[in-house]
């Protein structure tokens, strides 16, 4: 693939996170992660609970320990 300049659509296409709101245990956090649309010009903000070492979250593997919260087609900003 050939190598180009990053461009500011490709910055817009970035998801974000949020500011993560800690379990009463502090085993776990709460993060809001919110994701561009450039097409429909839209965000859409959706809560993942992650274990707070973040050993091995959103890594995708089957037994990955981060788990969205919010469903694919809502969003949801506060923990």
């Amino acid at each position: 693939m050939p190598k180009r300049p990053m461009h500011a659509e490709d910055l817009w296409t970035v998801p974000r996170v949020g500011t993560a709101a800690p379990s009463p245990d502090g085993a776990r956090l709460v993060v809001p992660v919110t994701t561009p649309s450039l097409d429909d010009n839209t965000t859409t903000t959706r809560l993942w609970l992650v274990p707070a070492d973040a050993a091995g979250a959103g890594d995708g593997r089957r037994d990955d320990p981060a788990r969205c919260l919010t469903p694919s087609g809502a969003s949801s900003t506060n923990p």
